[in-house]
């Protein structure tokens, strides 16, 4: 029930040490759901909770509400807004959506996924269509009790080889940087000796088996560790020189992490690790052109005579087209 409170409207500003009928008409005008268009706008920089089902957001003809009940959480829980480069649109899962996915409509939205079956093998479809995945050694269905069903994917006791996914080296690649490309993987590998470990993009056809994922005259953006850094560490480049290097903090280890790039395409390619955001990095930074053709690779590399492991639980990607 809506409270009628009194408006006096008697057009008394006060003064510096009293109130006026002002002052007490803007609060109740406030309170009552009377237009305050041509009075100032409420900014709140305190702390205001609603109780379930008490925070309610009216249709236009105020006549009904969308109500915000909340779940019986036992802790504080923080939700994030993405950062948003223009206006958007809640999904819900209930309602009929308006972005595409790549089965609906392949040139609206093209999806990719690296689905691990229980026949020591994973399925791939949409744009990671193609792929290959190797591991010289097995490939073995592995079942985790935390992760459920991953892929092992072992190399043998040969220095330089990749075990993981690989990029078709025909064509011309995933896509590009204007596409607002992302992928996400989660794995783990089984040593961070004698090992590189390499998530990304790089408009070399083939990833070079070496330190030097990027060269000075390749393009891209890889987050993983050579056979040198004590860190994850992050690599990118547009071709014109020697690539940016970027340190994460984060020390390199042999534990299921989950590793997301995202190429914005009107700006920055963001970093994140277990949902984590770990390094945003600038438009103005060297990053590949949004007109370069990119390749996809997630993969582990050995250095010695040292067979390695990467265990993939999943890999999805997408882009807008």
């Amino acid at each position: 029930m809506v409270t009628t409170r009194r408006v006096l409207g008697i057009a008394d500003a006060g003064d510096s040490t009293h109130f006026g009928t002002d002052d007490v008409d803007f609060i109740n005008l406030l309170l009552t759901g009377s237009d305050q268009s041509s009075t100032a706008s409420v900014d709140m920089a305190t702390t205001w909770k609603f109780r379930n089902q008490r925070a309610k957001h009216a249709n236009p003809g105020n006549t009904f509400n969308y109500i915000v009940n909340t779940s019986a959480i036992t802790a504080d829980r923080n939700v994030s807004y993405p950062l948003l480069l223009a206006d958007d649109t809640y999904l819900f899962q209930n309602a009929s959506q308006s972005a595409l996915a790549y089965d609906n409509f392949p040139s609206v939205s093209k999806e990719g996924t690296f689905d691990v079956l229980g026949s020591n093998t994973a399925a791939l479809d949409g744009s990671l269509t193609g792929y290959t995945i190797t591991g010289a050694g097995s490939i073995t269905s592995v079942y985790d009790t935390a992760e459920g069903m991953t892929l092992a994917c072992a190399t043998t006791a040969t220095a330089n080889l990749n075990a993981g996914l690989v990029s078709p080296s025909a064509g011309v690649g995933m896509g590009r940087r204007l596409t607002n490309m992302r992928m996400k993987a989660r794995m783990k590998v089984d040593s961070t000796t004698s090992c590189r470990l390499y998530m990304g993009f790089t408009s070399q056809a083939a990833l070079p088996i070496s330190d030097t994922p990027l060269a000075n005259t390749d393009s891209g953006a890889i987050v993983g560790f050579r056979s040198t850094d004590a860190n994850y560490t992050i690599l990118w480049n547009n071709g014109g020189g020697a690539p940016g290097v970027g340190v994460t903090g984060l020390a390199k280890d042999a534990n299921f992490h989950t590793w997301e790039i995202k190429f914005l395409a009107g700006s920055d390619i963001l970093i994140s690790r277990d949902g984590n955001l770990v390094s945003t990095i600038s438009a103005a930074g060297n990053i590949p052109a949004t007109t370069t053709n990119l390749f996809f690779n997630c993969v582990a590399q050995t250095t010695t005579t040292t067979a390695r492991t990467l265990t993939i639980r999943y890999i999805e990607g997408e882009a807008d087209r």
